[in-house]
């Protein structure tokens, strides 16, 4: 009797110490903006500058990466699960239990729209004309590896650099200055 009153309090306690399912996605959120972090700090050897977490005052920038081949407004993504894209949804397929893979259609949409806000607020504070490309990046698997949709793009984190990289340079070292200058 002991053993399965043993047994009821052990899984008693394991259940408790489960965080509730959003604190778990926040950390994973956390979890996939520091590894994008730490996956672009290389480039700023090369003359890319980062600036992370912009509040908007309606959510967050988790990245926004200018240099010679443009700005990049990018929004780092671990879910728990295989990632497809089908036009702009993001598809996640649960391995672990089919019936909770979801998919995220607002999710291009979103990226799109506060990408565009981007571009105008740097046209209005430094007088540039500058087009902001939206990437997702994915710390999740995503077998395609990149995913170029309509004005935006889908990489996983372990793509990123090269997929950065193979981009032809567009803008000059005085135009990134001014354009860090103002957001930061």
């Amino acid at each position: 009797m002991g053993g399965i009153a043993g047994g009821f309090l052990a899984l008693y306690m394991w259940v408790r110490d489960e965080p509730p399912e959003h604190v778990k996605r926040h950390r994973d959120g956390a979890e996939g903006e520091r590894a994008t972090a730490k996956t672009l700090k290389p480039l700023t050897d090369a003359g890319w500058r980062v600036i992370h977490d912009i509040d908007t005052g309606r959510g967050n920038r988790d990245h926004v990466l200018i240099g010679p081949a443009g700005l990049f407004l990018i929004d780092s993504k671990k879910l728990g699960g295989r990632i497809t894209i089908e036009g702009d949804t993001v598809q996640v397929e649960r391995l672990d239990d089919e019936r909770d893979s979801y998919s995220l259609p607002k999710l291009a949409g979103s990226l799109r729209g506060e990408a565009a806000r981007l571009s105008r607020e740097i046209l209005a504070g430094v007088g540039v004309q500058a087009w902001v490309t939206a990437v997702v990046v994915f710390w999740s698997p995503f077998p395609a590896g990149v995913v170029e949709g309509s004005n935006i793009v889908f990489v996983h984190g372990d793509e990123l650099i090269q997929w950065l990289r193979s981009k032809p340079d567009r803008m000059s070292a005085p135009i990134v200055s001014r354009i860090v200058t103002h957001l930061a």
